[in-house]
């Protein structure tokens, strides 16, 4: 697994309460799951438009 942190770090990380809930790869995808239900699962440069301007209708 890839964090944040170091491999020899991980087991300090959450001694301290932190909870590892991923990993960070060079992919330019986004996939999130929960309890084996896949939530998200698309590439970054269709989801960055929706993240910049999803509010723009709103101001």
């Amino acid at each position: 697994m890839h964090s944040d942190f170091a491999p020899e770090h991980v087991a300090a990380a959450e001694k301290a309460g932190l909870v590892i809930i991923g990993e960070a790869t060079r992919d330019p995808y986004l996939y999130i799951s929960h309890n084996g239900t896949t939530l998200i699962d698309s590439p970054i440069d269709q989801l960055k438009p929706l993240w910049k301007d999803g509010l723009v209708k709103y101001y």
